[in-house]
């Protein structure tokens, strides 16, 4: 009977925490509906500002005919060495942006899209620009002293600049090219048919430094970034020939610069200084194209013919930075 009352004890402690366990209590108070979030831009109105098949198409098109490019470009090869990787491949030149060493590739391939490009950090449409793969901060040229700053330009100029100063032959080669202190009067060498500060100083010239000049200069560069004449014309592949657009100098000067006619005494000026320099034993010259003469020459023709290998290889006629060239032309006239 005490077992049988226990067992009946134990049944109902068992309903009555399940009652308890399954009981609801009183209903809450009903919650408000979260506000809407602000619509977001239309797509179709905003990307396609810049990715309209007629806009892509100008753009690779143009870029497709450039020396940028594996087809068209002739130095890609020397990507394999750790020496130029970083400017003649896109694989290197990527490596480099990232972390700051030049490293060899095995099958080195011209530029594309994602060399100078990346995503959009923004969406938004007044934030929404060309994206470049780099902040494109300030950098340190090759002389070891110069920051050069451009803005967008800087992301050019990591390449677009002297590999080596002027001391690397100043300083190592005379005479018979044997490595010692050179005394600025024994003959100077020039080694190779290839040697001179390489094949795109444009950045030196900017800056105004590398060259020789019969006093210092105090110069004016071109203060626009290099976007802005290069990449300024829509009818060229939206600035993707980099043709530069000698209608965009108006944009700042006005008609108070004639340019071409700059260019043009400029570049008188630049045959005259390399024909003497071909009888100077300095260069030679093959259908109007200069090129370094091995040998050795007096110090004066030396440094005339550095100041005109950094003219011709700018490529500019002076408009990177008139008052730069002007004394670099200068001292080639006086001492030839």
């Amino acid at each position: 009977m005490k077992s049988m009352y226990k067992l009946l004890l134990g049944f109902v402690a068992i309903a009555a925490l399940s009652v308890f366990v399954s009981c609801e209590g009183p209903e809450g108070l009903a919650g408000a509906d979260g506000a809407d979030g602000l619509a977001g831009e239309d797509a179709n109105t905003v990307c396609l500002e810049c990715h309209t098949s007629v806009i892509m198409d100008a753009i690779e098109g143009q870029f497709a005919l450039h020396k940028h490019t594996t087809e068209n470009g002739g130095a890609w090869g020397r990507g394999t060495s750790d020496d130029c990787a970083q400017c003649h491949s896109s694989e290197g030149f990527a490596n480099f942006l990232n972390s700051g060493e030049s490293i060899g590739v095995t099958n080195p391939g011209g530029l594309t899209c994602s060399s100078c490009h990346g995503n959009h950090s923004s969406l938004e449409a007044e934030n929404i620009e060309a994206p470049l793969v780099t902040s494109a901060g300030p950098i340190a040229m090759t002389d070891g002293t110069t920051v050069f700053d451009n803005g967008d330009g800087n992301l050019c100029a990591n390449c677009h600049q002297s590999r080596r100063p002027a001391g690397y032959y100043t300083d190592l080669y005379f005479g018979t090219d044997t490595a010692v202190a050179w005394n600025g009067t024994d003959p100077v060498n020039i080694p190779n048919s290839h040697a001179g500060p390489h094949h795109g100083p444009q950045a030196n010239v900017i800056a105004g430094i590398d060259g020789f000049t019969l006093a210092a200069v105090t110069t004016e560069p071109h203060h626009a970034s290099c976007n802005k004449c290069h990449m300024n014309d829509e009818e060229a592949g939206y600035g993707h020939s980099f043709v530069p657009n000698i209608a965009s100098c108006n944009e700042c000067h006005g008609d108070a610069v004639d340019v071409e006619s700059m260019m043009t005494a400029t570049n008188a000026r630049i045959t005259a200084v390399g024909d003497a320099l071909v009888l100077a034993g300095a260069l030679t010259s093959e259908d109007g194209e200069y090129s370094p003469n091995p040998g050795d020459v007096s110090p004066d023709v030396f440094k005339a013919w550095w100041n005109f290998m950094i003219i011709i290889e700018d490529r500019s006629k002076g408009m990177h930075n008139p008052d730069y060239i002007d004394a670099l032309l200068s001292y080639c006239e006086d001492k030839l």
